[in-house]
């Protein structure tokens, strides 16, 4: 599951930094905004990919 957060916060904080974060928290963003979109939108092209199950995949197989 935190590999799905990690990359959906990639496009906001290359961006904004923290700011779309920080401004997420407290309500004054939302994801509906443009930022908040292309966020989601690149979390879809990766799953309509695979890679977020490659990823998960990987991660379970390194848990000790």
């Amino acid at each position: 599951m935190w590999q799905l957060v990690r990359y959906l916060s990639f496009i906001p904080l290359r961006l904004t930094h923290t700011e779309f974060i920080d401004k997420l928290k407290t309500g004054d963003e939302k994801f509906t905004g443009e930022i908040g979109m292309k966020a989601a939108n690149l979390l879809s092209t990766l799953g309509k990919a695979g890679i977020s199950k490659k990823a998960s995949a990987a991660w379970i197989i390194r848990k000790p």
